[in-house]
């Protein structure tokens, strides 16, 4: 049997035992964030992406889905929004 492992347990694997400060990291992320959150919510904005130093922060409703390293093709907020209304995790 292969043992599968949770993205929660290698986020807690990374936190306690590799020692990698998960929530110090969180927290700047999103500090670094909060100036295009405020611009996208000054126009009404709750689908976006934010491009910085190439990587591309895909958010939805105030949350990071997901972020593309900058060799990865980008897909459409559109075509991603709907892929996500489809599988149900917009829910």
């Amino acid at each position: 049997m292969i043992l599968k492992i949770t993205d929660h347990a290698m986020v807690r694997f990374y936190e306690r035992v590799a020692g990698l400060p998960v929530e110090r990291l969180r927290a700047a992320l999103a500090a670094d964030l909060a100036r295009a959150a405020r611009a996208a919510g000054q126009i009404g904005a709750s689908h976006y992406a934010v491009k910085r130093d190439g990587v591309t922060f895909v958010v939805d409703n105030g949350v990071v889905l997901t972020v593309l390293a900058p060799e990865m093709k980008a897909v459409s907020l559109a075509a991603f929004s709907r892929a996500l209304a489809e599988t149900g995790a917009l829910r």
